[in-house]
């Protein structure tokens, strides 16, 4: 499906795609975020209507779609995150703030979202680490994890891929350090590179099989 018809100076890149149903998508671009509408093998191709022309600018490159409820997504973005509530029609930016560094996304682009078996909502961005989505009152905010300095001890690089191996086991792909082991019940911490055998210590993506292999 052509994109020229809704981006005239020039063609975008797909980087991300949520499936809706048969007939709709979530495509991400290089140029925003936009619906794709199928039907009779046609497609079309509209921007987010209820989504402001400023936050659309800010938020121009889309990495990563997770539903976080019926109709609600979370975007990873080159400015932090972005909330999308197509039923309600209502959206909330999350970006760093240096006067709330404890409380709100850690700086850097995000290309990272991943939902744990337990519920939780985490967020890699390029400053290292990993966030987590935490709700207050019905309101919602992201912030850097406590355990954020003992990862950063063995990996400055930012996190790419998360693979959760059991209930307390992560392993956390990285962009040149190789792969981190996470035990979330005891935050013990180690590092998975080329002297275990790693071929490459730059991690694209990891995916668990149903025998409990990581490929």
């Amino acid at each position: 499906f052509n994109r020229t018809d809704i981006i005239k100076s020039q063609e975008s890149s797909v980087l991300s795609i949520k499936w809706i149903s048969d007939s709709l998508l979530l495509v991400g671009t290089d140029h925003g975020i936009f619906t794709l509408s199928i039907s009779n093998n046609d497609g079309v191709y509209n921007k987010i209507d209820f989504l402001p022309e400023d936050i659309q600018a800010q938020h121009s490159r889309i990495y990563k779609f997770l539903e976080y409820r019926d109709g609600a997504y979370f975007l990873a973005t080159n400015h932090g995150a972005l909330y999308l509530d197509f039923k309600k029609k209502t959206w909330k930016s999350f970006t760093h703030d240096t006067k709330r560094v404890s409380s709100t996304i850690a700086p850097g682009i995000c290309r990272l979202v991943f939902k744990t078996e337990q519920g939780k909502i985490l967020f890699g961005t390029a400053a290292g680490g990993l966030n987590e989505l935490v709700t207050d009152n019905d309101q919602l905010f992201i912030r850097p994890l406590k355990v954020n300095k003992l990862l950063m001890d063995v990996s400055k690089s930012y996190i790419t891929t998360i693979v959760q191996h059991d209930k307390n086991n992560f392993l956390l792909g990285t962009g040149g350090d190789g792969i981190i082991k996470w035990n979330t019940k005891d935050n013990s911490i180690s590092i998975i590179d080329g002297r275990h055998g790693l071929p490459n210590t730059v991690i694209y993506a990891m995916l668990k099989d149903d025998c409990n292999n990581v490929w």
